[in-house]
């Protein structure tokens, strides 16, 4: 089940340091041979993912080798995300597990620290201070604007109350790898999705490849890189080169997921890219179709993509089950993919209204529920973590907070917003379950801040997906819809502009990897992909006119289906009758 990553390195163990492997420009050199070590043992392999999810499957795809193999040692592997291998270092070196604050959760606790940062200052401040460390560079400080007293303060809070947040984790293990406290089990490091990495994060990796005769391989696709607003490094085919000079490049120009129209479509985006070669069969239900529709409104538009899965799930709510026999899909092989999470709520609507089973992932976890929400937030403030503003308070001394969910069901009973009814529903089992699975508050907490819209993606199996293009990332899809294909929102101009609060693009994204971003929609189509824009819609309580998106400019559309839905001004006279009052 080849990615459609485009190109890969590998390199083997040195005497003095090794080479990782990563993407690299379309001149990249060519591939060399590399000897093949012997077999390894399991607890020496290191192998890093983008999501928990991502290494779940991986650990599964794995045991299953080794049942038909009959090597259950190779369960011994690590494989996990780096946040989450560096917090099990941290709990083994500090004795305890310490609460990890999710990014909302450390962003609270860094305005409530410092109470003179609000607003537009506030989200200024946190970003600054969160790409620098990300970043590894010097915190810009501005004349009187006490950013760095900012970020003192919020690092002397966490430490008094043992809150960690994720970029902690990666400084305190590299700061360990540095003075030489880790003692590095690991002799074979693999890494995904490499070109999404920050410079810390890759700092640790070099650190980690430091230690004799270690071997890395990793691989990624620089069209994919779409996490710069979090600080992933540009250019890492030259960091990496700059860092291991012997890299050995393999390019993988083998595309196993998508139809050969959808590939041809997405390449205009990147035309100096090497092209892919599609690999699928070419007689699959819907091979290669794309249809591109203009609505007059976002309304219609929504309309039409109804309309549009209830055809390919069979017509009609009896037939959502999958039919070999014939050519319609079961809910789960379709997504609706857009470009921020504003969009979603109204297309989850219509869906519903037409009785299409749907899931936004991340809306549908037990913790989004808004009563769970409050005892979350009544949770967090037990353990000195900033309260949420939008929670309402919970009335409930501490001691009975510290008995956990069941404690909280007995006192609090039928007090508003609180009834019987409640206390039995499956979201405050699962609550009580997870109290339990995570050993209390703390690891329940922390536990909820590593589940993102990435983690839950994966688990709605038989329903719709509507999620981000952020989100869809390393997915696939029989069919895929990317509507609000619009200037301003495709690429995205800035929360600022959309909202009326100009401030002259300063929150708009890089425009090339608004562009990447693109073509990860695109690619998470396997057979069938739907575009469409609408002239005007309805955002953040305003009314917007945008044009279709300018990337619209780039692709070659002359073998895509298009049509439009044009709107028409109506005028109705009135006949008088007879008589008039």
């Amino acid at each position: 089940n080849a990615p459609s990553q485009t190109l890969l390195k590998v390199c083997t163990s040195s005497r003095r340091m090794p080479g990782p492997a990563a993407t690299d420009s379309p001149d990249a050199p060519g591939t060399r041979a590399v000897a093949t070590p012997g077999r390894a043992a399991p607890e020496t392999i290191l192998a890093v993912t983008f999501t928990r999810r991502a290494a779940a499957e991986m650990r599964d795809r794995l045991a299953a080798l080794a049942l038909r193999h009959g090597r259950a040692n190779l369960g011994m592997a690590h494989i996990d995300t780096l946040h989450a291998v560096a917090y099990a270092f941290w709990t083994q070196s500090d004795g305890q597990a310490p609460v990890l604050l999710s990014e909302e959760a450390a962003k609270r606790l860094f305005a409530e620290v410092n109470p003179e940062f609000r607003g537009a200052r506030l989200t200024s401040a946190w970003q600054d201070l969160s790409l620098s460390r990300e970043t590894l560079t010097p915190l810009p400080v501005y004349p009187g604007s006490g950013e760095a007293l900012a970020a003192e303060n919020y690092a002397r809070q966490k430490a008094a109350w043992n809150l960690v947040d994720f970029t902690d984790l990666l400084e305190f293990w590299l700061e360990k790898i540095k003075v030489g406290s880790f003692q590095s089990p690991f002799r074979h490091i693999l890494v995904d999705e490499v070109q999404d990495l920050s410079p810390l994060q890759l700092a640790v990796l070099e650190g980690l490849a430091r230690f004799p005769e270690v071997s890395v391989f990793a691989i990624g696709d620089p069209n994919q890189s779409i996490y710069g607003f979090r600080g992933a490094a540009s250019d890492m085919a030259g960091r990496l080169g700059r860092l291991w000079p012997d890299l050995a490049t393999v390019s993988l120009t083998d595309n196993y997921r998508s139809a050969a129209s959808i590939l041809g479509l997405a390449a205009g985006l990147f035309p100096a890219a090497p092209p892919l070669s599609p690999r699928r069969r070419e007689d699959a239900p819907g091979y290669g179709e794309i249809q591109l529709f203009a609505a007059p409104t976002a309304a219609a538009e929504i309309s039409w993509i109804g309309e549009r899965i209830r055809k390919l799930l069979g017509g009609t709510s009896l037939t959502l089950t999958k039919d070999l026999g014939a050519q319609t899909l079961s809910p789960g092989d379709i997504a609706v993919l857009v470009r921020f999470k504003a969009l979603i709520p109204a297309i989850r609507r219509s869906l519903d209204r037409l009785g299409i089973p749907c899931s936004a992932p991340e809306a549908d976890a037990f913790f989004a529920e808004p009563r769970i929400k409050i005892l979350l937030d009544a949770a967090a403030r037990l353990l000195g973590m900033a309260g949420s503003e939008d929670a309402a308070p919970l009335n409930c001394p501490d001691r009975i907070l510290a008995k956990g969910p069941l404690g909280l069901s007995a006192y609090l009973g039928d007090i508003p917003p609180f009834d019987r009814l409640f206390w039995q529903s499956p979201a405050f089992k699962q609550l009580c379950r997870a109290f339990d699975e995570h050993g209390g508050w703390g690891g329940l907490l922390s536990f909820v801040s590593t589940q993102s819209e990435l983690e839950l993606v994966g688990r709605a199996a038989e329903k719709v997906r509507i999620m981000s293009l952020h989100a869809a990332k390393g997915l696939e899809f029989s069919a895929v819809f990317l509507p609000a294909l619009e200037d301003g929102i495709l690429p995205f101009a800035g929360t600022g502009l959309l909202t009326g609060n100009a401030q002259g693009g300063q929150d708009a994204p890089d425009a090339d990897e608004e562009r990447r971003l693109f073509y990860v929609g695109l690619t998470r189509a396997r057979d069938r992909l739907f575009l469409s824009h609408a002239a005007k819609r309805e955002l953040f309580g305003r009314l917007v006119m945008l044009k279709p998106s300018r990337f619209f400019e780039e692709l070659d559309l002359s073998g895509v289906k298009r049509s439009a839905l044009v709107a028409r001004k109506v005028s109705q006279e009135k006949q008088l009758g007879l008589l008039t009052p």
